[in-house]
């Protein structure tokens, strides 16, 4: 079909989209709108469309809204609020767009450009864009979804500062944040969108399009506990004495856990029947919120866990989804589990060994900390990873790892809060027994944390200080509070004295 404010072209399943209005710099006009949801819904509809690329000719993504065409008509208020309607009718299917869609962006993606560009599952641009939250400038609050998306792909604090500032985002910030996954050349940037676009639509299964649409509304949902699956039957197979499974190793002092994976000849891969026998244990630990502690650790010096075992995967589509539910189940029963859990890392963490850290309250590092997600090797996107990651960093870094296998290192991985502390290499293992006990110690102060975090995150922030305030009296309830104190009280006379 022929459009007059757009371009199409198919080619190897990959429906390209450019909006074609280089004197408006690609401005959303009227038109264009229109066309640009036409154009998507054929590529939703048409089969032997398998992913979808947008971009913008004449050096600019998109500037926005197209302010000339908006403010046509007699009565403006009511046809803007028409407009804003229809434009949000076909932009919400295109968020939950079923196939893979990547942004290719050069020059401007400002206000609904910017909205526009965060609907692709990942973003490419080249160092002249920039991307701007430009609605302030003009006196209006963000549109489009804007308000909605951008705290999703870069996390609430980043969100803030863009949107109130109004400024300009350059290209390594934005790549920073992970809300673009790389930058290119001018040159380059249209065929760099098709190779990502056909590398995703290669490891696009049936599922993508349930896995997406529930990635979208992650934050909507209570984590895990949309499981249909059945709990295990029968007693579980933990006693305090040990295992039966000799790749773990179980020792319970009292109020304290740990379990130890012991699984050198495989890289400390975690089977089916060590993360089922892991979430029997972690679903018997009871009491209340911080009374016990659970600890999770590895042998060797090599690597934590190289993932979930691969050679289960010779069974077929059977031994895979298995593996799946598995994940899922140890995810229900790591974020419901009242004790205050915490993961000792060192060299290695890979796909299904990241469950820990994500779902850990404390994570200890060893400075060669490597993690990563290399399903994406295998044409696999792991889903279930991707959601538990977001539980500790935004979702558009989570994308990042999870479409592009890179490794995070131990110092970005404590940037990002995906880990809570950094110990050198030598001496490790002393040191972080030592800070295991010191977190233990105060695992009851860092349970009413743990508390005030998930009640908080949903609450304005006028709420929040309520219920902080609400809360504050249980600090003195925990235990050891009056012995610190009067602790530090005598150490601060002491030093009166000695001055």
């Amino acid at each position: 079909m022929a459009y007059r404010h757009i371009q199409t072209e198919e080619a190897d399943g990959i429906l390209l989209i450019a909006l074609n209005a280089p004197a408006q710099r690609n401005a959303l006009s009227l038109g264009m709108r229109a066309e640009l949801a036409e154009a998507i819904a054929q590529g939703r509809d048409d089969p032997k469309v398998r992913a979808l690329v947008l971009t913008g000719r004449g050096g600019a993504f998109c500037a926005g809204g197209d302010l000339k065409s908006l403010q046509e008509g007699t009565d403006r208020a009511i046809a803007t609020r028409r407009r804003i309607q229809g434009l949000h009718s076909w932009f919400a299917d295109f968020v939950d767009f079923p196939k893979p869609v990547v942004v290719a962006a050069d020059g401007p993606c400002a206000g609904a450009g910017f909205s526009l560009a965060m609907a692709g599952d990942a973003i490419i641009c080249t160092p002249r864009a920039w991307f701007c939250q430009v609605f302030g400038r003009i006196g209006v609050i963000p549109d489009m979804a804007s308000l909605y998306l951008l705290p999703r792909r870069i996390g609430l604090a980043a969100a803030r500062n863009l949107i109130l500032t109004a400024r300009r985002m350059k290209p390594d910030e934005a790549l920073s944040l992970g809300l673009v996954s790389q930058i290119v050349s001018t040159d380059k940037l249209e065929s760099a969108a098709r190779d990502v676009a056909i590398r995703l639509a290669d490891a696009a299964g049936d599922g993508f399009a349930v896995g997406k649409l529930a990635l979208n509304h992650a934050f909507e949902r209570a984590p895990f506990h949309d499981s249909a699956l059945p709990r295990p039957t029968g007693q579980s197979p933990f006693t305090p004495e040990g295992s039966k499974m000799p790749d773990l190793k179980i020792r319970n002092d009292g109020n304290v856990t740990r379990i130890t994976i012991d699984r050198l000849d495989k890289s400390n891969a975690l089977s089916a029947d060590m993360m089922e026998q892991i979430t029997d244990i972690v679903r018997d630990i009871g009491g209340a919120p911080g009374e016990n502690a659970l600890i999770i650790d590895a042998v060797g010096d090599r690597g934590f866990s190289a993932g979930a075992d691969i050679s289960e995967l010779r069974g077929g589509r059977e031994g895979l989804e298995r593996q799946e539910e598995v994940i899922l189940a140890l995810s229900e029963a790591m974020e419901t589990c009242p004790a205050l859990i915490i993961t000792v890392l060192h060299g290695y963490a890979k796909g299904g060994g990241t469950i820990f850290p994500c779902l850990s309250d404390v994570v200890i590092a060893r400075e060669d900390l490597s993690v990563s997600y290399p399903e994406i090797q295998f044409r696999m996107y792991p889903f279930l990873l991707h959601a538990a990651l977001t539980r500790r960093i935004p979702s558009a870094l989570a994308w990042q790892l999870c479409a592009t296998g890179r490794a995070l290192g131990a110092e970005e991985a404590f940037r990002l809060g995906l880990v809570t502390e950094v110990l050198p290499k030598d001496g490790f293992r002393e040191m972080a027994e030592e800070r295991l006990g010191e977190y233990i110690d105060i695992r009851a102060s860092l349970a009413l944390g743990r508390e005030f975090a998930e009640k908080a995150g949903a609450l304005p922030f006028g709420e929040q200080m309520k219920l902080a305030g609400s809360m504050m009296h249980h600090n003195f309830a925990a235990p050891g509070v009056d012995e610190a104190i009067e602790h530090h009280r005598a150490r601060l006379s002491s030093k009166a004295k000695q001055n």
